[in-house]
């Protein structure tokens, strides 16, 4: 599976989960395993608070991940689904993913940087398509074809961070409150969708280059150091 269609498997497995908003809800899809599982089995294997296992497994079993039958819990075909996708993400191959289920978990969450960078790449080109014109939270959702949250929970950082990308402003025509791209956001457009800086385009790769060696270098590092 190449570098772009694990971005894309992502984005749909973010689209159900929802990795920053919901990290609950993924330990416990990863710690289910394909397997039968207590609610106590699911709490030692996360180490999350029973409330929050009870709360998530609720909202798993809203989104139609995880079947509950007593006090035990079980994926769906649905989230058997999803749990072989996380799979592929990680090389097909069940051996490939470090076997404690916390490491399991950190695993995936490292691929949610990455996804950060994508959903901050398509808005930057789709407010610099548009000649910056100022564009709300909800019609770049739209655009890119995710909630509201999600596009929110991944491009913030990028908002109120230390490095600013997009900007607020207030549209007193629409009276809503919309994102346009700074100076720096501008620039980042012009190195990588501007087809007049032709000597730049090689840089449009790098940025999914530069974020896969990340993920493979943090993740060495936490099976090297983890306990």
């Amino acid at each position: 599976m190449s570098l772009a269609e694990k971005i894309q498997l992502l984005r749909r497995i973010d689209s159900i989960i929802d990795f920053n908003r919901a990290t609950a809800q993924l330990r416990i899809l990863i710690a289910l395993n394909n397997e039968e599982r207590t609610i106590d089995e699911i709490v030692m294997s996360t180490g999350l608070k029973r409330k929050t296992v009870l709360d998530a497994v609720r909202k798993l079993e809203i989104k139609g991940l995880v079947e509950k039958q007593g006090n035990r819990c079980k994926l769906t075909e649905l989230g058997r689904n999803i749990y072989n996708a996380l799979l592929n993400v990680a090389g097909e191959d069940p051996k490939n993913i470090p076997a404690k289920p916390s490491l399991r978990t950190t695993y995936y969450e490292i691929y949610d940087q990455l996804l950060n960078v994508v959903y901050m790449l398509r808005a930057v080109q789709i407010l610099g398509d548009a000649g910056n014109k100022p564009l709300s939270l909800k019609e770049l959702a739209k655009k890119i074809n995710v909630s509201q949250a999600t596009l929110n929970d991944h491009i913030s950082k990028f908002v109120s961070g230390n490095v600013k990308i997009f900007e607020k402003i207030y549209d007193i025509e629409r009276n809503r409150a919309c994102l346009r791209l700074t100076e720096l956001g501008l620039k980042i457009y012009t190195i990588f969708y501007n087809r007049e800086k032709r000597k730049y385009k090689y840089l449009r790769y790098l940025i999914l280059v530069l974020p896969a060696f990340f993920v493979v270098f943090l993740l060495i590092v936490v099976m090297l150091f983890a306990p």
